[in-house]
């Protein structure tokens, strides 16, 4: 080990190292390894899952759904922008994707003690109706309830 290690000190090792790594196609390749990586679902659910201390395997199921199906759990659109996974900071339960706009509203309005604001709100977002019922956004979603 110790062989090993004196071995790649050496500077014509440690130059001869660096010339290869720095070679336009190992560059390339490396690049693309690195991206196919950090690319996989196995690996964006393990870093969600850690960064939001949520239980082990929760958010693959999440990952694995095709992105066409990943319908916002706010305002039932289809994907459009940048879509989130939206989590319960109580309960630590994966509620599903949502718009950004959506889940930043859900974070301002969400406690609030006036239920209806959170409608109203998705509905100032989206001024287009859900293409799935006709209504506007938040009014067929069971779990919102618009109520003054």
């Amino acid at each position: 080990m110790a062989r090993q290690k004196a071995y790649r000190n050496q500077p014509e090792i440690k130059a001869r190292k660096k010339a290869y790594y720095a070679k336009p196609e190992i560059k390339a390749r490396n690049k693309a390894r690195q991206k196919a990586y950090y690319a996989k679902p196995e690996r964006k659910a393990r870093v969600y899952e850690r960064e939001n201390g949520l239980p082990e395997g929760s958010a693959l199921p999440s990952f694995l759904m095709p992105l066409s199906e990943r319908y916002c759990f706010f305002c039932g659109e289809p994907p459009q922008g940048q879509m989130e996974l939206d989590h319960d900071h109580g309960t630590k339960e994966i509620r599903g994707w949502s718009h950004e706009p959506c889940n930043q509203i859900e974070g301002r309005v969400g406690a609030s003690p006036n239920p209806g604001a959170l409608a109203r709100s998705l509905a100032a977002v989206h001024s287009t109706p859900n293409p799935l019922t006709g209504l506007f956004s938040g009014a067929d979603r069971p779990h919102i309830v618009c109520a003054d």
